[in-house]
């Protein structure tokens, strides 16, 4: 995907290579073509979530934590409806603050976006096999179970 869409101009583009190469600690060797692309991405987009959690999770990924953080919360300003579930989930959002904020040496922040993020992510997927499976993608449920396991295991939550 970098060596086709790398140096693409298009933001949609952009915000899906950086997106995907966000999804997995170590998904690529050098994250600063993710991160220029994210950044082509939310700047094309500015009051986009999705555009802006995509940067903040390949700035985490590429160790840079603080300005994670910014642009995590400024995607969390954005979400004006939790109960609402539009492009993205707002846990993906939380799972990475919480992440960026233990990692900057912020244990009880990030434990406050790891409990906010996990509650929606059981709401969500509880509500979800009530209705017997037909709200949720399954990349969506997978990507919720996964950042959740990785929050909990960056944390040193243990989780059942």
């Amino acid at each position: 995907m970098l060596d086709h869409f790398g140096d693409t101009e298009d933001a949609d583009n952009a915000h899906w290579v950086a997106w995907t190469c966000g999804l997995a600690p170590d998904a690529v060797a050098d994250f600063s073509t993710p991160v220029a692309l994210a950044r082509k991405a939310a700047e094309s987009y500015p009051t986009s979530v999705v555009c802006l959690h995509a940067l903040g999770a390949v700035l985490y990924r590429a160790g840079k934590f603080e300005e994670a953080i910014q642009r995590l919360t400024e995607a969390d300003q954005l979400i004006q409806d939790a109960d609402e579930e539009p492009l993205s989930s707002p846990a993906y959002t939380w799972f990475f603050l919480a992440m960026a904020h233990q990692a900057h040496g912020q244990a009880e922040e990030a434990k406050k976006w790891f409990e906010k993020a996990a509650a929606w992510t059981d709401k969500v997927i509880e509500g979800d096999e009530t209705k017997g499976g037909a709200r949720l993608a399954w990349n969506r449920r997978l990507t919720l179970k996964l950042f959740r396991a990785e929050a909990a295991d960056v944390l040193g939550i243990k989780e059942q």
